[in-house]
């Protein structure tokens, strides 16, 4: 088995903020400004609508969630994660 690596630390540092600024962004609506977050959508197997992707965290809570078949990351899986996040 192979063990990861932690990230350098100025790579480490360059992720929180890109990620904060997915969370403060119109993607990261619902979100508190603690919140880190990333979204996104992938098309596979010539369906018609992507899938929906939203992963998050804040503070030692971290949810994820894929909306199959749906549409961009913030607008189907977000809501999902801002739920979630907001109840922990």
């Amino acid at each position: 088995m192979t063990t990861a690596e932690p990230l350098p630390p100025p790579v480490a540092a360059d992720l929180r903020q890109m990620m904060r600024l997915t969370a403060a962004g119109t993607a990261g609506r619902g979100l508190d400004a603690g919140a880190r977050a990333k979204t996104g959508s992938a098309e596979a197997g010539g369906q018609e609508q992507p899938d929906s992707w939203f992963t998050a965290y804040r503070g030692d809570v971290a949810a994820a969630a894929v909306v199959p078949e749906s549409s961009h990351g913030s607008e189907a899986a977000g809501p999902v994660v801002s739920a979630v996040l907001a109840a922990g």
